[in-house]
């Protein structure tokens, strides 16, 4: 995986919700809201209205508990303390996925993966060092 994909992971992980969930929307439905919102049963408009910031406060409406339930019901394979606290990543891993060999050689799916997560370790500590610089030069 590129430096480039860790860096939208770590990115992911740390962003507000409604980021979450229009990165979700951009997996599913490549960025088409009404698309999304139907297969999750809720309006476009209420889909929507996420991304738009209140006139009066100027912040961005939080989604309801009815949308993030329904959105983990319909996506039963997004991880839930990654869409409403940031933790983690995601998408589940399902056991027998990780158990597959891959079509890259001799390495399965579950090697790949830890190797990513020690990359993705390895660049978060990097950018909280680099981070730290800026804040503190």
């Amino acid at each position: 995986m590129s430096n480039n994909i860790l860096h939208i992971f770590i990115f992911l992980m740390q962003s507000p919700i409604n980021e979450r969930i229009n990165f979700l929307i951009n997996h599913y439905t490549q960025g088409n809201v009404s698309s999304f919102a139907e297969k999750v049963g809720l309006t476009r408009q209420l889909v929507n209205r996420l991304f738009h910031p209140d006139i009066s406060s100027n912040k961005y409406p939080s989604p309801s508990l009815n949308m993030l339930t329904s959105i983990l019901k319909n996506f039963p394979e997004v991880d839930a303390n990654w869409l409403m606290i940031g933790v983690g990543e995601p998408f589940k891993l399902v056991p027998s996925t990780l158990d597959n060999k891959s079509n890259v050689g001799d390495k399965d799916w579950k090697s790949m993966y830890f190797e990513l997560l020690d990359e993705k370790d390895i660049l978060t500590k990097k950018y909280m060092t680099l981070l730290e610089k800026v804040a503190n030069p």
